[in-house]
């Protein structure tokens, strides 16, 4: 039985190996290895943090990383507000064309992204919205995904809470925030993450709608720093990309619970 444990997980310890060398390399790049040498060195022999403080406290690169923490903060709080108002019509109310509606809702979530950015550059370009933090962040605040998801929930719900709270003269809305909302907490927690490590990493749309660097996110000035003509820095690319990993992969660690439990009562029936 041992055994048999043991040539099952030794497929799954050499992928695991594998996956994590490339982020084992790029952190010692970022202490300032020379990988390139010949031979490479596969640990640095002088340690520096010189890339992490150049990326810290280099005004543009400040810009960049407060750009990404702006970008995801203000596009997951606006997904939330927008998926809950519309996971809740979609759920709870009844008007005409509902069922039409939801189905371009399942639409939207079966169509690539890129194929908006067209007709969306269009429209801000009309609206004089390029080059700025507005055309960044408003296109993304709508995620079809987010709306089914909250949909889902709020159906797995008992509509006895609702029934009861209108009995007490709650209105619609002290029910949805007093009373569902508190109910389906994890799956909200989910959708947030979601949509702020979708929007960190998101470095298409910040590139597509702007050209100015002021307005860059950190994954498009790492994109950007890493075709340059110019020479380039390994250990600042390599801590810029490290310091663009972290902030995910911590958020994602600390919101582990609510992540599983948000995926559990999503998938929910009533």
């Amino acid at each position: 039985m041992e055994i048999g444990r043991i040539i099952a997980y030794f497929p799954l310890a050499f992928l695991l190996l594998f996956y994590i060398l490339p982020f084992y390399i790029l952190t010692d790049v970022s202490f300032n290895a020379t990988i390139f040498s010949k031979p490479p060195q596969y640990y640095p022999l002088n340690p520096s943090l010189e890339g992490y403080i150049y990326m810290l406290t280099q005004s543009t690169s400040s810009i960049w990383i407060i750009n990404s923490f702006i970008y995801s903060a203000s596009v997951t709080v606006g997904v939330l507000f927008v998926s809950t108002l519309a996971g809740y019509a979609f759920s709870r109310l009844v008007f005409p064309g509902r069922t039409l509606l939801f189905w371009l809702v399942l639409v939207g979530m079966m169509t690539p992204t890129v194929i908006l950015y067209i007709p969306l550059y269009i429209t801000l370009s009309n609206l004089n919205m390029l080059n700025s933090y507005a055309g960044v962040i408003l296109p993304l605040m709508v995620s079809p995904f987010s709306v089914f998801l909250v949909k889902q929930a709020l159906d797995s719900v008992p509509r006895d809470y609702e029934e009861a709270a209108l009995v007490d003269g709650s209105s619609t809305l002290q029910i949805l925030f007093n009373v569902l909302l508190p109910i389906i907490k994890p799956v909200l927690y989910t959708v947030g993450l979601f949509n702020f490590i979708w929007t960190w990493n998101n470095w298409l749309w910040p590139l597509f709608v702007s050209s100015s660097p002021f307005i860059f996110n950190l994954p498009v000035a790492v994109f950007m720093v890493s075709f340059s003509w110019t020479a380039v820095s390994y250990p600042n690319l390599a801590a810029a990309a490290i310091i663009s990993m972290v902030v995910p992969l911590l958020l994602y660690i600390f919101a582990l619970e609510y992540f599983i439990k948000g995926v559990i009562i999503a998938g929910l029936k009533r």
